[in-house]
């Protein structure tokens, strides 16, 4: 059995639901390289100058800034980081319940399964989950994952509840500004001919849309 990642509960309405998180992905292994000099394959060492003096700095005297203009920084202290960290919940509260065909692939990011941690709580987890599959929605709302707080949603998939950690809207950039074709500029092809070629190789897609009520 995977170790959870967190345990907490999924709340809606006045239903709670404890649950524990597991990673529904393998990162898959990279490979790193390190700088040598050429002449002797020797490693090449990062040094901590300062620009200013042009002398090596000591993790002692180094402090963190934020760069708002530019050469002027403002200098963040630990006591500044820990009042803007995100206080730590065990809960992912359903805001609203919506289409799943509502909402673009371009949103969702990291999938996770959730599981019941009970028999009780296996109970109201179906219930949750086949009444996603019924309607058709999702539950969206917020997460806190590594001291982050996250948009997410709640899909079910086959016999589980998928979270997906999504991305805001301003994180999102817009393709109006790129030179696309509008839809009625196809170059004088039929778009059916292309619709044709499509289906005949079709048998293989496996989109999100098909997933999310499997």
């Amino acid at each position: 059995m995977p170790r959870p990642i967190w345990k907490g509960t999924i709340g809606f309405g006045l239903v709670t639901v404890p649950i524990s998180l597991y990673s529904a992905t393998e990162r898959q292994e990279q490979l790193s390289f390190h700088l040598l000099h050429k002449k002797d394959t020797a490693r090449v060492e990062y040094r901590r100058v300062c620009t200013a003096e042009g002398v090596e700095v000591p993790w002692s005297e180094i402090v963190k800034g934020y760069e708002y203009k530019k050469g002027r920084y403002v200098v963040m202290t630990a006591a500044d980081f820990a009042m803007a960290r995100t206080p730590a919940t065990q809960s992912f509260d359903i805001k609203v319940f919506v289409d799943a065909h509502e909402v673009e692939d371009l949103y969702f990011n990291e999938p996770y399964y959730l599981a019941p941690q009970t028999r009780g709580a296996a109970k109201v987890y179906a219930l949750l989950r086949d009444g996603l599959k019924e309607t058709g929605k999702i539950g969206v709302g917020t997460i806190v994952l590594r001291e982050r707080e996250h948009l997410a949603a709640l899909e079910p998939m086959r016999d589980a509840l998928i979270l997906t950690t999504m991305r805001f809207a301003h994180e999102i950039h817009s393709p109006r500004d790129l030179e696309l074709p509008k839809p009625d500029e196809s170059a004088g092809g039929k778009p059916e001919s292309a619709a044709q070629e499509i289906r005949a190789g079709g048998g293989a897609s496996a989109g999100r849309q098909q997933t999310r009520s499997a």
